[in-house]
């Protein structure tokens, strides 16, 4: 049909007027007669205009068409029977018979009817307001025979039988008679290969859930959306202490980010390699890609205790200082320097002899403690011996919790003999990381490949690029294990230079690219369940975009994070850089790593993963409502020991008021007030205040009688009940019994609990009183319970010169005198 143009239409029927001799039809009216029963029928047929109407006969009239009543010239058949008298520009027409309700063309052959208007459509009797009532769509033709589809077919085997029984209904008589067979071949590769699309094809739904997902990479998407971050593993890491010999000067260990300072394990046969790298926690300086030096002293290889003529021939459990004795002042006042600097930032106290038998072999391996130092030049100051003025004496502070676990003698008599350095203090020591560095640079598969390091890497239809990383398996480090709201964090460090900006600019690694802005230097890495790791960045509108002529350099470190758990003393060799060689000229003498190395994990397992993610919504609330909710905040966050909350009405507002116990200690510092405000601040309702205060210490007053053995010395025994309830520890490494951490909150303390300490001590025959009660309080004494409210914390010091911090004092009746 062909396609027809209205304005054209209109426009060839104003020009049949001004042509003075054609015309054509413009519509007609049909009209049936008589009204009842008719028998014939009148066709109105209106013209565009009146030329040579008058000249028409009724032979130029055809009807064609019908379906039951034909139209046309002969018996029976619909035709123009007569013509009326012309009115104007129309023509009235008698029709006979009347057609059936299909539709039926009128045409006029006449030379002066024009072509495009001489034929036109029209019913009798409509059935439908439409010339054409045929529907709109069209009638489908016949059905092809499909082939039988067999949807169980899911491997090779099933597809290839599938196969051959298709071949055989399309092929009367085709049999695989061999293997060989060229169409056996062909029918063998379609079965392999859509056994590959079917696996990718289920692949592809199971990584849509979490439940039935198996790549790492999906997983880790999952639970993100739960905000549950993947426990990824992490490196094993720990301190190495080191001697060096020569003259006392400094000698800087060159720590690159190809080489590096590497130590190896004993007998030089593992394949664990540890790294020395700065201290993530105390360097407020950005790592941008250079190498670092670790500056080492001859003066702190192993420094022993001033004894102020053998009056402190030992440290106690619990002391947080410590007088150190060095060959010269010069030395003394260097490190000093050294300390105030940053520069020597931990001591290792160690035993070296054991101090009941003088023999080196026995020593215990288990008396050795990190000390951490106090910073802000508070972490050493020079003392003078009056007596004979000796200017060779440091006085060094660390922190409260890095008190001494054990006693620690320095210089004993053995065999009637004297014994030095028995124990000594070591400055030279290194944190270092498990993990072998290496490095890779991105670029453009147009830009040539320098060396081996140098890899291509991919661009995607979206405009972002994925780098894989070349080595395996990525090294993370330390974090939480399981359920953490917080991103792991890779060693994976990238700079990104143009040719453009040729300083390299460090890009940051973020959980994921939905936050990032167009210009935000930002990049997602993610370890697959094969320990290769990939590289996202951004596309210019979540992340920046890598351009073509951009280097992406990555440093990294590669291992698995338990090959690094080893012993104590096993990191006895090194190796150095070519640098170092040079430099160190063998000045380095010994090292070794005094404590095992135990906090080295695997990644979490996919089990793991689809067990707790859908559960740490339950686990992990972000929110702080009730006082149950600030309680769980702080108690969190480490160095809390535990703490309490209540509201308090101010006056004018509400405020929730948070006591604070904190670990090992009776005191809040400000790094932990700065910890408990900035969780606090991320998870308070608006408009409610909170206070931190310290606990109330609640001193007490106790009198305690007992009995000894008549086989055992009274003082001695006596002695041993006094270490037993010290706030700090006993010779053997215990908590005393007034440790600040055995005491929290609303703990309250019963006589019963004295009287079982006491006669755990060998010798105690039996107690025979105690006198309980709060210090300087004028009620009876309680000889039972002593009660604390939910914010208070018992206290007993036993400082004879701060008897207000509490008091314990034991009477010893019996025994030998």
């Amino acid at each position: 049909m062909p396609i027809i143009d209205q304005n054209g239409i209109r426009k060839r029927a104003q020009h049949l007027e001004k042509d003075k001799v054609l015309n054509g039809i413009d519509f007609v009216l049909i009209s049936l007669t008589p009204p009842i029963h008719p028998t014939k029928a009148n066709l109105q047929v209106l013209f565009f205009n009146e030329n040579n109407i008058e000249n028409l006969t009724k032979t130029d009239f055809i009807i064609s068409g019908g379906n039951k009543i034909l139209g046309g010239p002969g018996n029976d058949q619909v035709k123009v029977t007569a013509i009326g008298q012309k009115i104007q520009n129309s023509l009235n027409t008698t029709v006979e018979p009347i057609g059936d309700y299909s539709t039926y063309t009128l045409n006029i052959n006449n030379k002066n009817i024009d072509p495009i208007f001489n034929e036109i459509k029209f019913k009798f009797r409509p059935g439908c307001f439409n010339i054409n009532c045929a529907p709109d769509w069209q009638i489908a033709s016949k059905p092809e025979i499909e082939p039988e589809i067999d949807y169980l077919a899911k491997d090779f085997d099933s597809f290839k039988h599938t196969l051959v029984n298709a071949m055989a209904k399309r092929i009367p008589g085709w049999l695989p008679t061999s293997e060989a067979d060229l169409d056996v071949v062909l029918l063998e590769l379609f079965s392999a290969v859509a056994d590959e699309l079917s696996d990718y094809q289920d692949r592809v739904m199971n990584e849509a859930y979490i439940d039935t997902a198996r790549k790492r990479v999906s997983l880790a998407r999952h639970a993100r959306l739960m905000d549950y971050f993947i426990y990824q593993g992490n490196q094993s890491q720990t301190f190495v202490a080191i001697e060096i010999d020569g003259p006392d000067e400094e000698f800087k260990l060159k720590v690159g980010k190809k080489d590096g300072f590497k130590f190896y394990t004993e007998g030089n046969v593992n394949v664990q390699e540890f790294i020395t790298k700065e201290d993530d926690e105390d360097d407020k300086e950005e790592d941008d890609g250079k190498d670092h030096f670790h500056s080492l002293f001859k003066s702190v290889n192993n420094i022993d205790l001033y004894t102020w003529d053998d009056t402190i021939p030992s440290l106690a459990a619990g002391d947080t200082t410590a007088d150190l004795y060095f060959e010269n002042s010069i030395d003394a006042q260097n490190f000093i320097y050294h300390i105030n600097e940053g520069e020597v930032r931990y001591l290792l106290i160690e035993e070296k002899i054991n101090p009941e038998t003088g023999k080196e072999s026995e020593s215990d391996p288990n008396h050795r403690q990190l000390l951490k130092l106090l910073g802000n030049g508070n972490g050493a100051k020079k003392i003078i011996d009056p007596l004979n003025n000796s200017k060779n004496i440091v006085r060094v502070f660390w922190e409260d919790q890095d008190k001494l676990q054990f006693n620690y003698c320095f210089t004993i008599k053995c065999n009637s003999q004297r014994i030095e350095k028995v124990s000594l203090f070591y400055g030279n020591i290194l944190p270092i990381f498990q993990g072998h560095l290496v490095k890779n640079v991105f670029v453009d598969k147009k830009q040539p490949l320098l060396d081996k390091n140098y890899v291509p890497f991919e661009r995607t239809n979206r405009g972002n690029v994925n780098c894989e990383l070349s080595f395996s398996p990525l090294l993370y480090k330390n974090t939480s294990v399981g359920g953490s709201n917080v991103s792991t964090e890779s060693t994976l460090q990238v700079f990104v230079k143009g040719k453009t900006n040729e300083k390299k600019t460090k890009w940051n690694k973020v959980p994921d690219l939905i936050h990032s802005g167009g210009n935000d230097n930002v990049f997602v890495v993610e370890t697959d369940e094969n320990s290769k790791s990939i590289i996202r960045f951004g596309d210019g509108v979540n992340g920046n975009v890598i351009q073509e002529d951009d280097e992406v350099t990555c440093y990294y470190q590669v291992g698995k994070g338990t090959d690094g758990n080893i012993g104590a003393d096993k990191l006895i060799e090194f190796g150095l850089t070519e640098f170092d060689k040079r430099k160190s000229d063998g000045k380095i003498k010994k090292c070794w790593n005094p404590f095992n190395v135990t906090n080295g994990k695997d990644i979490e397992s996919r089990e793991e993963i689809i067990r707790k993610a859908p559960e740490v919504y339950r686990t992990k609330q972000l929110r702080a409502i009730t006082l149950n909710d600030y309680i769980n905040v702080v108690e969190k966050i480490s160095g809390v020991s535990k703490a309490f909350a209540k509201y308090m009405w101010t006056g004018s507002w509400r405020t929730v008021q948070i006591t604070v116990d904190p670990v090992g200690k009776t005191s809040l510092d400000s790094d932990l007030l700065k910890s408990i405000k900035t969780s606090l601040d991320a998870v308070k309702l608006i408009g409610e205040d909170y206070e931190i205060r310290p606990p109330e210490y609640v001193p007490l007053e106790i009198h305690v009688r007992f009995c000894v053995i008549s086989d055992f010395w009274t003082n001695d025994i006596k002695k041993k009940v006094e270490e037993e309830f010290s706030d700090g520890y006993t010779h053997d490494g215990r908590m005393g019994f007034f440790n600040p951490d055995l005491w929290t909150f609303g703990q309250e303390l019963r006589a019963s609990q004295i009287i079982g300490r006491i006669q755990s001590v060998k010798g105690v025959d039996y107690v025979i009183d105690i006198q309980i009660n709060r210090w300087n309080q004028t009620t009876p004494w309680d000889n039972g319970i002593i009660k604390v409210k939910p914010n208070e914390i018992i206290k007993v010091k036993n400082n004879p010169s701060q008897m207000e911090d509490g008091l314990i004092d034991f009477k010893a009746e019996g025994g030998r005198q």
